[in-house]
């Protein structure tokens, strides 16, 4: 009888990670959900912080005059008719100056198209299919890739 035949495998520290990410994962809500409920709470402390007469102070620099002056800014409630205009009319301006936007959904693209449809996609293996190289040169080329993308 072998000594390790009743103990078990100890698992390395990347895949419990992983296992805990994606535990973590699978217990939130649809992402569309998420983003709902965060907008529907963004409107709401809006309206709040608007009755209450929240501002701020800052120094900020005239474009014109390239001088530091100080200027306010006031909540602006989204709950009245003007709020609501505004968000509708600035919607779609929102998220195509939203650089970032751009390059998610370029990368979305590339990956739906570059897996064969009868495949499993590489995201769905199991941690323990994906060497421990290749998640540390991965998480490393996402860290210092994004720089790049916005040039």
């Amino acid at each position: 009888m072998k000594q390790n035949e009743g103990k078990k495998e100890r698992k390395s520290l990347v895949f419990r990670f992983l296992n805990t990410v994606e535990q973590v994962g699978n217990r939130l809500p649809h992402p569309i959900t998420m983003f709902a409920a965060l907008a529907l709470f963004i409107v709401l402390l809006s309206g709040i912080l608007a009755a209450a007469g929240i501002s701020a102070e800052g120094e900020v620099i005239d474009s014109t005059t390239m001088e530091v002056t100080t200027q306010t800014v006031s909540v602006v409630s989204l709950m009245d008719r003007d709020g609501l205009v505004y968000m509708l009319t600035h919607m779609v301006t929102n998220f195509t100056e939203f650089a970032p936007l751009g390059v998610v959904l370029v990368t979305m693209l590339g990956v739906g198209c570059a897996e064969p449809p009868d495949a499993q996609p590489v995201s769905m293996q199991t941690p323990a299919s994906i060497p421990a190289a290749s998640i540390a040169l991965l998480l490393r080329f996402m860290v210092c890739f994004p720089p790049f993308l916005s040039w």
